[in-house]
């Protein structure tokens, strides 16, 4: 991409390898795949992109047939930090080189002589050599976990399956859509500190911004739900996921109840319409 005279440059992958991420790590480029893994320099283009295939290479040194990359970055101390899995793939959790070290993991922080690492069964920290649970009285994060990020205030932000946990000076929060979460699974990687603007969080039902100085998402759009319907003189009716009213309305019958679920962050209403006027019962 030419950011500068705004043109895009399109560069097929050999044998169309799905492309899952590409990584700057110095003066290198690292283009990774679903199944094989290139290396170039930033200003390459077209062909050049793909020309070395370091795939047998890497996983050579890992001592494993195959793997999926996930992302690739360099540590302080000028080692290569990898971070691998994938669905049916058993991999190592640990993975150690001269040159390299590899987790099987989603995300990782580099906090001074040691890693916060963001796996499958939880977070992980690694120092002197050693994996270990990351635990503040007593307690530890046993979800998994997507995303680390500290922000700019030294706030440990931790993106899950289960909304955002932070953590600071022993304090621990959970953030979720109950808090106006647009929604309750953060994506990968998906959180970034924006100074003196908030955070914005990406999950899998689109992106919320947490304003620290409100103590408040910007609010998502409220959801509605259908959650049963009422003819004239007889017993509500649930309906099941994805069927409408229409489906088990007959024809004769010109008027329907239909009680509705509105929620909006930590608040609910529910609604009852129908031929007689609307009736609310709100609860927080």
């Amino acid at each position: 991409m030419d950011l500068g005279g705004g043109r895009i440059q399109l560069s097929p992958s050999p044998k169309e390898d799905f492309i899952t991420s590409v990584h700057v790590v110095g003066e290198e480029l690292f283009i990774l795949g679903r199944k094989r893994v290139y290396r170039a320099r930033p200003g390459d283009q077209g062909d050049k992109l793909y020309r070395e295939d370091i795939t047998d290479s890497l996983f050579l040194a890992f001592k494993q047939r195959y793997g999926y990359l996930r992302k690739i970055d360099k540590l302080a101390d000028g080692r290569y930090i990898l971070l691998q899995g994938g669905e049916g793939i058993q991999v190592p959790t640990l993975i150690k080189g001269e040159h390299f070290i590899c987790f099987n993991a989603y995300s990782y922080l580099e906090e001074g002589d040691s890693l916060l690492i963001g796996t499958s069964r939880g977070l992980k920290i690694y120092k002197a050599d050693s994996l270990y649970d990351f635990s503040w009285n007593n307690q530890k994060l046993q979800n998994p976990v997507y995303a680390l990020m500290r922000d700019s205030k030294g706030v440990l932000w931790m993106g899950t399956d289960r909304g955002v946990t932070t953590y600071k000076q022993g304090s621990l929060r959970v953030l979720d859509e109950k808090s106006g979460l647009a929604g309750s699974e953060v994506n990968r990687s998906a959180l970034l500190d924006y100074p003196d603007k908030g955070v914005l969080i990406g999950t899998q039902f689109g992106l919320s911004v947490y304003r620290g100085q409100e103590d408040a998402f910007t609010q998502p759009a409220p959801k509605v739900g259908i959650i049963a319907t009422r003819l004239p003189d007889q017993e509500a009716m649930a309906l099941p996921s994805g069927e409408s009213a229409a489906h088990r309305t007959p024809r004769t019958m010109c008027r329907l109840a239909i009680e509705r679920r509105v929620s909006l962050s930590s608040r609910t209403w529910s609604f009852a319409t129908g031929s007689t006027g609307c009736m609310r019962n709100g609860r927080n």
